[in-house]
């Protein structure tokens, strides 16, 4: 792969060694106050109230404020309101991973402690497009994978301090908390108060990235258990231990996956288009003639920060749309209002601005706190569904079926005379005119609607001419001479991958009904990337194209698939994830799907067909129900 986070270096240390390339020092034994700290590329420099100091990795869970405890023998604890959280040594958790049947993975999830660690990170957060700042506290836990088929770097989930206001989460925390036995949080109202004094039980997913290409297999899901895992265990913030995760963000509008990982979706935030004009009217005479309001200071960090950006960027533009002839607040208000009569300039200029509505959902991290959660979210009515697009594709009504099905070659080489080519015919002592047979003799199989049938060989063996026998039901026209029958149902529709293409972005160019269709087709092909949503097939990779076709195959209104040359140019880990998922839509539609490749595994396992054709130019063909028999797993 040419992809940069797949190429990562990574050094993994016998000793555990920190950022500078020296032996960590071990923390003696004691009891002291964090009086302040300090940071140096991976490292956090604690100074601690008599003077020593201790080095930890960067985004280890303490800061200025808290009370450590050290062993001696190189552990290091936090002191919380409930109990100690272990510090050092680093988190570092090992699971196996099923990508598919048969083939399994040992995943390998750790804190940043790391350069290569921190460069993989980096690497893959480019694939992140929300370059919003972080506050507060934070913690990357990054997951890695030994599987030489797979990139070294599978992703991240990075976790921070949870924001104060949000209107729906305040809604759902307005009710009556108590925490298990041993844990010292209760409230009666979530109102004010209680906010700012427990808004630190609550832990952010700020961002969580999984490598491009193994998307849709189920790593994010992986990095959320990670995550909930490692705060159950390792938040804290000002002496309080974390009692809920939360995320929130606009993907979850198309990528349904923290909800299969068992968070509960708790209303969409209010965003700020209600209220935006009149918010950017208020900062703007605020930021003009209140020079000592906090928006006017540059230490201000958070969402003041992002609130001086923003009224900055109506001060710039000001000028300009009066010019024009334009209102800039009226302009803004079209924009937030989401009224179509704004042209694309003015939206883009504006469009930073407005705070959509987006998903949030939160999980406890105790028994008692997801019991609340749940319990709230009954009573306010809050149930998730999301809206799968929903192509109706008409099954065939039959099964295809192939009766005894030959096909062999006549050769007539015509007069060669002293030819080189006649020179090798004398040589091998062949006739002018002789016949050979494919690996297709006496071929009987059935595939229902709903299955898949993959057609195995090597080069030459007959599997593409075994799929231009079914699109062309037993007749090749003249080439070659064929026995046996191909019966087609009647309302089979065949779907092949198209090569002509349309100039423009693959979200329209692949033909799909919605927006969701064509965002859920491309993920399963493989595409879940944005910026590949909005590139032409001009501009796509061999492999890349290939995937598009997939998608587009996807949105057609077809129900007999036949694809050669199966994810032959995709690598291992690609192949595994796409065929994977596009087997389920196979499967999901009741589509007659024929599947030709060259390859054993990892597709095999991927698509686990219902039927193996495995053709040989020498000897008949086996025909098999069981893949896993046939392939000797």
């Amino acid at each position: 792969m040419n992809d940069p986070s797949s190429q990562l270096l990574f050094v993994h240390a016998v000793g555990e060694m920190n950022a500078l390339g020296a032996e960590r020092q071990q923390p003696e034994r004691g009891i002291l106050e964090v009086a302040s700290i300090s940071s140096k590329g991976l490292i956090k420099r604690l100074n601690l109230s008599d003077g020593r100091r201790l080095e930890v990795h960067r985004f280890a869970c303490v800061g200025e404020g808290d009370t450590v405890i050290a062993r001696g023998d190189g552990a290091l604890s936090v002191k919380t309101e409930d109990g100690e959280v272990t510090i050092l040594p680093h988190y570092k958790s090992v699971v196996e991973f099923d990508a598919a049947q048969g083939r399994k993975l040992l995943l390998e999830t750790q804190e940043i402690t790391l350069q290569a660690h921190f460069e993989a990170y980096a690497s893959l957060s480019q694939y992140h497009y929300r370059n919003q700042n972080s506050f507060g506290r934070r913690a990357i836990l990054l997951l890695v994978c030994r599987d030489l088929d797979f990139p070294r770097a599978l992703g991240f989930v990075e976790i921070t301090t949870a924001f104060i206001n949000l209107k729906n989460r305040s809604i759902l925390f307005d009710a009556p908390f108590e925490s298990e036995p041993g844990r010292c949080v209760k409230w009666s109202r979530w109102d004010k108060e209680t906010r700012l004094e427990r808004i630190n039980t609550i832990a952010r997913i700020s961002r969580i990235v999984v490598h491009p290409e193994v998307r849709g297999i189920g790593l994010s899901r992986v990095l959320i258990g990670e995550a909930e895992k490692f705060c159950r265990e390792r938040w804290n913030v000002h002496g309080q231990r974390a009692l809920f995760l939360e995320i929130t963000a606009d993907m979850l509008k198309f990528m349904p996956f923290v909800h299969s990982a068992g968070m509960h979706w708790i209303g969409d935030s209010s965003g700020n288009r209600d209220r935006v004009v009149k918010d950017m009217r208020y900062l703007e005479a605020i930021r003009e003639h209140h020079q000592n309001h906090w928006i006017n200071r540059h230490e201000a960090k958070g969402i003041a920060s992002k609130q001086r950006q923003d009224i900055d960027k109506i001060i710039a533009l000001k000028e300009k749309f009066e010019q024009d002839g334009h209102d800039i607040f009226l302009q803004l208000s079209k924009v937030a209002q989401g009224e179509e009569e704004v042209g694309a300039e003015i939206y883009e200029a504006l469009e930073s601005l407005v705070r959509f509505p987006k998903p949030t959902f939160l999980k406890g991290l105790t028994r008692r706190a997801d019991a609340f959660v749940k319990g709230r979210c009954v009573e306010l009515g809050l149930d998730y569904v999301y809206r799968e697009s929903e192509r109706n594709t008409v099954p065939c009504s039959s099964s295809l079926r192939i009766r005894e099905l030959n096909l062999s070659f006549d050769i007539d080489t015509g007069s060669l005379g002293t030819s080189g080519p006649g020179t090798v015919r004398r040589a091998f002592g062949l006739s002018r005119q002789f016949s050979f047979r494919t690996g297709i003799r006496d071929l009987t199989v059935e595939v229902s609607p709903g299955e898949i049938c993959y057609v195995y060989g090597s080069s030459g063996s007959g599997k593409t001419r075994l799929l231009e026998l079914i699109s062309r039901r037993g007749d090749l026209g003249g080439v070659g001479t064929t026995t046996g029958s191909v019966l087609i149902p009647n309302d089979g529709r065949f779907g092949f991958l198209e090569e002509e293409w349309p100039n423009q972005p693959l979200l329209s160019a692949i033909g799909a009904g919605d927006l969701n269709e064509g965002i859920e087709a491309l993920n399963v092909a493989g595409l879940a990337e944005p910026r590949l949503y909005l590139s032409r097939w001009s501009q796509l990779s061999a492999g890349q194209k290939y995937r598009a076709q997939l998608a587009r195959l996807m949105c057609s209104d077809t129900n007999v698939w036949l694809l050669d040359e199966f994810a032959s140019n995709l690598d291992n880990s690609t192949a595994l994830a796409v065929g994977r998922n596009f087997a389920k839509v196979v499967r999901k539609r009741g589509i007659i799907c024929f599947i030709a490749s060259v390859r054993r595994e990892p597709l095999i396992n991927a698509v686990a067909p219902d039927k193996v054709v495995h053709l040989d130019q020498v000897v008949h063909p086996v025909v098999s129900s069981n893949w896993q028999d046939w392939a000797g797993n």
